[in-house]
């Protein structure tokens, strides 16, 4: 059994999508949810920004040598992954992201689409 003691803020543009993001959020254990606020709201830092990109152009991305990290959980990596993709649960992100390349892109993969952008706000965060 494992225990988070992460508290959040969700960034949503909507309470609907703001209330699918804290109940997909429970789905994987962190329920620690503090409040929400709208992507406007959030301060700009500079530096590199975030960005969605279609899954053409993210197999394209991998195919030129970006790194595919995958952060879903091991039975969805079970069920089905790309080649290129290295395994890296969200959990464990913040114990591990070293492991990861600082030479090139990194393209953020999970499921459903809720994990991902935590993956990749993270690693921005950490540098």
């Amino acid at each position: 059994l494992l225990s988070y003691d992460v508290p959040l803020i969700i960034v949503a543009p909507d309470t609907a999508t703001a209330s699918a993001a804290r109940y997909d959020l429970s789905l994987i254990g962190l329920d620690d949810v503090r409040g929400t606020i709208t992507p406007a709201q959030l301060p700009h830092r500079g530096g590199a920004r975030l960005l969605q990109v279609s899954a053409a152009d993210a197999l394209q991305q991998a195919a030129a040598g970006a790194f595919v990290l995958d952060v879903r959980g091991q039975s969805e990596w079970d069920a089905g992954h790309l080649d290129t993709a290295t395994l890296l649960p969200l959990p464990e992100l913040a114990r591990r992201w070293r492991e990861l390349p600082a030479d090139r892109p990194i393209l953020v993969h999970c499921q459903g689409g809720t994990r991902s952008p935590m993956a990749a706000s993270l690693l921005q965060r950490l540098g």
